[in-house]
């Protein structure tokens, strides 16, 4: 069930990627006060609401996430939370919105404020990324602490999938699509 057949929506409230800022029993003048405590949803929706990109965003649309390639979105959640003094917070008379999760068509998933995604960039800008990014992370062997050491199997795993990206992309060659998705053989 959609979170917003639960709660009465006003046709005036603003909206981002078609969801409501609000929702219920709550005035404009009460919900922008909450909204204040939320603050970066609604100062990045205010830098970015010009776009074309933010006023077309939906499913099938391309954005970058925080592995650095382009992916394209399945599903759009939208977070809400329950006004401050809610005596039951579990069905609130009424929510604010304060962030959304993007999941991609390969499963995994993204916040729009904390992981720091962007609108999808070119398959050149993905690539020359990744590639300084393989490099600084061969170089330092203070990588293998995340992995349990230099001899751990997952370290030497992952050593030896950015070795084989490093060399298609020295050799000039693509491991993204045109759209800079990462390729099923390099993921």
């Amino acid at each position: 069930m959609d979170i917003r057949d639960r709660f009465k929506i006003n046709k005036d409230t603003p909206t981002i990627f078609g969801y409501p800022l609000w929702m219920g029993r709550i005035s404009k003048r009460v919900a922008k006060k909450y909204s204040n405590d939320y603050p970066r949803l609604l100062n990045w929706y205010k830098r970015h609401r010009h776009l074309s990109e933010v006023q077309n965003l939906k499913i099938g649309s391309i954005i970058n996430d925080c592995s650095g390639f382009n992916i394209r979105i399945a599903e759009i959640h939208p977070e809400y939370q329950a006004t401050r003094f809610e005596k039951d917070y579990r069905n609130p008379r009424s929510v604010i919105l304060y962030g959304f999760d993007f999941t991609s068509t390969r499963g995994g998933s993204c916040s729009l404020l904390h992981c720091g995604i962007e609108f999808g960039i070119t398959q050149a800008e993905v690539e020359r990324r990744h590639l300084e990014h393989i490099r600084s992370w061969l170089k330092d062997s203070g990588n293998a602490t995340w992995y349990g050491g230099l001899e751990s199997e997952g370290y030497l795993r992952a050593k030896d999938k950015f070795e084989k990206q490093l060399t298609v992309l020295e050799n000039s060659k693509h491991i993204t699509d045109s759209d800079g998705v990462l390729l099923d053989e390099y993921f």
